[in-house]
């Protein structure tokens, strides 16, 4: 995970949940597992007392708490269980991502949020596979969706891979708009190609209203000056023009490069 992605998530953080530090948060941060040279990861990001960070991937690894046996139905995660959903750099990697945005919703607490960034440019990385980028329109799409109210969405241009925020909130439904969710849930998961084993995953008719219901607008407004300061550096925008320049091969290369010099130098020093 780049450093980039890091810096928008801590502005996230900073922007919705800074006001929230005395309290205990649930927050699953789902393909957490750390895979690059520096095994960077959101963990330390979330790192308070009172806060319990569970990373979620499909694979054993590094930062894996949990893992689940079907990357689109978590069975193993109940609903209406989690204050904050977050993912980096992996939807991207996901063929049916749609579906995967359903099992957010399901998982989220009523009045929760969710912080999904994605990159809309770079090159080619398959891990297994490659498969999407994606843009703020896109992103407010995701959310209807989901039937998510949509707080932010933008994309970072100073940066290579564009990286693109998507910060939605799940509403406080009633009985009937839960069922609702729940009939489009179980629909949508019928038109995999698979067949997922749906059997262990329950609906409640009422779920306890996240601590993060109270109103965000002012935390938005922080988030805003927060992503400005951390993204908006000359740095970044020499970054974004250097390897613009090379072309994607060669800044594939370099990366590939990179990373192995840094696995020589962790492994000397383990």
């Amino acid at each position: 995970m780049h450093k980039n992605s890091l810096d928008l998530m801590s502005s996230f953080v900073a922007g919705y949940l800074s006001d929230f530090q005395g309290e205990t948060l649930q927050i699953l941060d789902f393909g957490s597992q750390g895979v690059d040279a520096d095994a960077r990861t959101y963990r330390q990001i979330f790192s308070r007392e009172d806060w319990h960070y569970t990373g979620l991937d499909i694979a054993e690894g590094v930062n894996v708490d949990i893992c689940v046996s079907d990357p689109y139905v978590w069975s193993e995660i109940p609903g209406d269980s989690f204050d904050v959903v977050t993912s980096g750099q992996t939807l991207e990697h996901v063929p049916y991502f749609w579906n995967l945005a359903f099992e957010v919703g399901r998982v989220l607490r009523p009045g929760g949020l969710a912080c999904l960034i994605a990159p809309s440019g770079g090159h080619e990385h398959r891990y297994p596979v490659d498969c999407w980028r994606f843009f703020p329109d896109g992103f407010t799409a995701l959310a209807a969706w989901l039937g998510f109210e949509p707080l932010e969405t933008y994309t970072d241009w100073s940066h290579y891979w564009g990286d693109s925020v998507l910060v939605m909130k799940k509403p406080v439904w009633d009985t009937n708009e839960r069922r609702d969710f729940e009939r489009r849930w179980k629909t949508v998961m019928t038109l995999l190609p698979h067949t997922p084993d749906i059997t262990d995953v329950s609906f409640s008719a009422a779920a306890e209203v996240s601590i993060l219901d109270a109103s965000p607008t002012a935390g938005a407004r922080v988030f805003e000056g927060n992503r400005r300061a951390s993204i908006g550096t000359a740095f970044h925008r020499l970054q974004s023009a250097a390897l613009t320049l090379l072309g994607p091969h060669v800044t594939r290369s370099a990366i590939d490069a990179r990373n192995r010099v840094r696995s020589r130098k962790r492994r000397r020093t383990d």
